[in-house]
């Protein structure tokens, strides 16, 4: 057991200052690691979140392109259902 007297005050204040040492080597390595951590964590949700909106992007590209297609095949339909109905207006 350390005692803390006049005696061994100069070892006393020695090991404390050993061990305060220690602690701070020990909390800048844990702070470091957890930094290394947190760095990696970002950069792993950033190249998530672009790959992900790529892939969105990429979806509504496809789904325009269908759109464009069905109102092209829609307005040709109204074309067709036009000309069919002048067909049997000029017809009868």
């Amino acid at each position: 057991m350390r005692r803390f007297g006049v005696i061994g005050m100069s070892s006393d204040r020695h090991w404390l200052e050993q061990r305060l040492q220690r602690m701070e080597d020990r909390t800048r390595e844990d702070m470091a690691a957890m930094e290394t951590r947190i760095v990696a964590q970002i950069t792993d949700l950033k190249t998530m979140t672009t790959t992900r909106l790529n892939d969105h992007s990429g979806r509504l590209r496809k789904l325009e392109n269908w759109r464009s297609w069905v109102a092209g095949i829609s307005a040709a339909a109204g074309a067709a259902g036009g000309w069919v109905t002048q067909l049997f207006r000029d017809g009868g």
